[in-house]
């Protein structure tokens, strides 16, 4: 009993400390297996479980938490979307923001779902596609998306994690109507976080 409490007193120090960016990784790591489990439930679930050690991600880096400076779009004329297999979705634009890392500057545009308008569960949520310099090479070559809350803007700013950005379901298998990054969400810089492409032949 003693020799039990000994070792998890042990434990509790490491964890103390440990350092902001190792508690980081292990919580965004934990997230990941999640969201991995979750790509195989459901009716149109894109994977079974075997398939997930094809599932890859870049390793955690906490530098790609930004600070966007959030413009607000008032417009909300319904946008048409492409998607992956032909067909059209529509989107309304909802907030332009900036982002600063290092040297480098860009901006993204956050659209919402015109199926959202008049359901208060959905008001808040915003989507954002976009390419970047890595796609066809590490990521995936349609592009990533980012989900993000327009309940964590503040004061005209959001905190957004790229470690948290993932592949559309058709980077996975046929037969989904994913949107296709518009031309304002093309970025000219690589964002080498987040999930990486789907390495499995389909």
């Amino acid at each position: 009993m003693r020799k039990s409490k000994y070792i998890l007193l042990f434990l509790l120090l490491i964890a103390h400390f440990q350092s902001p960016a190792q508690n980081y990784a292990r919580n965004l790591n934990r997230e990941r297996s999640t969201a991995k489990i979750e790509l195989t439930q459901g009716d149109r679930a894109p994977l079974k479980s075997e398939d997930l050690i094809y599932v890859r991600h870049f390793q955690p880096d906490s530098t790609w938490v930004l600070d966007g400076e959030v413009r607000f779009h008032s417009d909300t004329t319904s946008i048409p979307f492409a998607t992956s297999s032909g067909k059209t979705k529509y989107f309304e634009k909802r907030a332009i923001i900036r982002f600063t890392r290092g040297m480098e500057t860009f901006e993204l545009t956050a659209y919402r779902n015109i199926q959202y308008r008049g359901k208060p569960e959905f008001e808040s949520s915003l989507f954002i596609p976009f390419t970047d310099r890595s796609n066809g090479n590490k990521t995936y070559e349609g592009g990533r998306y980012l989900d993000i809350s327009a309940k964590d803007i503040k004061a005209d700013k959001i905190r957004i994690d790229f470690n948290l950005c993932y592949n559309p379901y058709c980077a996975y298998s046929t037969g989904y109507n994913c949107p296709v990054p518009p031309a304002e969400n093309r970025l000219t810089i690589e964002i080498p976080v987040g999930e990486q492409a789907f390495s499995k032949p389909h």
